[in-house]
């Protein structure tokens, strides 16, 4: 093992053991990917300022992290050209945490650890399920491979009570499974900018209610259900914002706004908002809607509710547990009558918007990255526990 040490604070409190050579893999250092290049990127950081060394190792490239070449692309994940860089940082890991499940990288990563015995636990970011496309191809692959590296796995880490009851639905045993939520980047986001630059340059009106969805433009995100019931909704906007995921769920939803007289009143951004962008766009916000056909955790939401913002969501949202019950809105999913009356509902209402403003900064504690790498924390001392 890595140098480690324990220390006691006045009053008794215990300093966490600090661990060394974590390695954590992910399918793509894109930030296009999604969830999980900021869930490696925001807790390696944290995990760090506790005493850790983190690795953090995709295809491409990004600010600290150790890049593979790409070769080639399935659908929307990069397949790496050239393994020797992983395998090396493997045998130098004292623990390997994969995010994902089925992509190159974490498989390859999960079989290396194997060979040189490295113990290894799985994140898999709400993809254990098999869901949307490549279903047959998807089963195939389970039965000759994942199953394989799920069961040689330590733990099972998952975000949130739906995702830990699926789990065990598709039969990993309780007693594996250890729960530890998402970060969100607050700081990144507050003091939020003035009020009015995105509404300018998407020429919407100065007072008009906004309501906003940050989602990767993909089928299952409830984005075309968003249009239908801002159809609904007159003298409310809208802005879905990306990534587009390139599975042609962008060309539906343009459509859709087409047939529905939208173009004037929901924006669509394939391109996403980052950075001030994002934290603009939640300042000119006046609430946030994601009601997807399923969220392992849905960070989008959380960010939202940790600057004020009211959300509606759908009860397939895992990260619900997180959220005041007295500023958010939950629907089925599909339906679209409840949708576009939750929306209005969480616009118009004094009540829901005082409610999610007076919980933002409980969440925010909740979820900052230093709580989460904590728990993190107590998982590897678990797993290495026995070594």
């Amino acid at each position: 093992m890595g140098s480690c040490c324990i220390a006691a604070l006045a009053g008794g409190e215990r300093v966490l053991l600090a661990l060394s050579r974590i390695l954590i893999t992910v399918p793509s250092l894109s930030r296009e990917f999604g969830g999980p290049i900021v869930k490696a990127l925001g807790l390696a950081a944290a995990l760090r300022t506790i005493g850790h060394p983190v690795t953090v190792i995709g295809v491409g490239s990004a600010p600290g992290c150790q890049g593979l070449p790409q070769l080639a692309q399935f659908h929307s994940t990069p397949v790496p050209a050239r393994l020797n860089s992983l395998a090396k940082s493997v045998r130098a890991a004292e623990v390997i945490h994969i995010l994902g499940l089925r992509d190159p990288v974490g498989t390859a990563g999960a079989w290396l650890a194997r060979r040189a015995r490295v113990p290894y636990l799985i994140e898999p970011c709400g993809m254990h399920r098999r869901r949307l496309r490549s279903l047959g191809l998807k089963a195939v692959f389970d039965r000759l491979v994942a199953a394989r590296i799920v069961a040689g796995a330590s733990l099972i880490v998952t975000t949130s009570k739906l995702e830990a009851a699926e789990l065990e639905e598709d039969g990993v045993r309780p007693e594996r499974i250890r729960r530890r939520p998402n970060g969100i980047d607050a700081e990144g986001l507050l003091p939020l900018p003035p009020r009015g630059a995105l509404r300018r340059m998407l020429k919407f009106p100065p007072e008009a209610p906004i309501v906003l969805s940050l989602a990767r433009i993909t089928e299952g995100k409830g984005l075309i259900d968003f249009a239908r019931a801002l159809a609904r909704l007159s003298g409310i906007w809208g802005i879905v914002a990306g990534p587009d995921a390139g599975d042609g769920t962008l060309a539906r939803l343009l459509a859709e706004r087409a047939s529905l007289n939208l173009t004037e009143r929901l924006a669509v951004l394939p391109d996403g908002l980052w950075g001030s962008d994002r934290a603009q766009a939640f300042a000119d916000a006046d609430a946030f809607c994601l009601a997807s056909a399923t969220e392992s955790f849905g960070n989008a939401a959380l960010e939202a509710a940790a600057v004020g913002l009211p959300v509606v969501i759908s009860e397939a949202y895992g990260a619900a547990d997180w959220l005041e019950p007295k500023g958010t809105r939950v629907v089925p999913y599909g339906n679209v009558n409840l949708l576009a009356e939750a929306i209005r509902d969480v616009v118009e209402s004094a009540n829901v918007r005082q409610a999610s403003e007076a919980a933002a900064p409980r969440i925010r504690d909740a979820l900052s990255w230093n709580a989460v790498a904590r728990r993190q924390h107590e998982i590897y001392e678990e797993l290495l526990a026995p070594r």
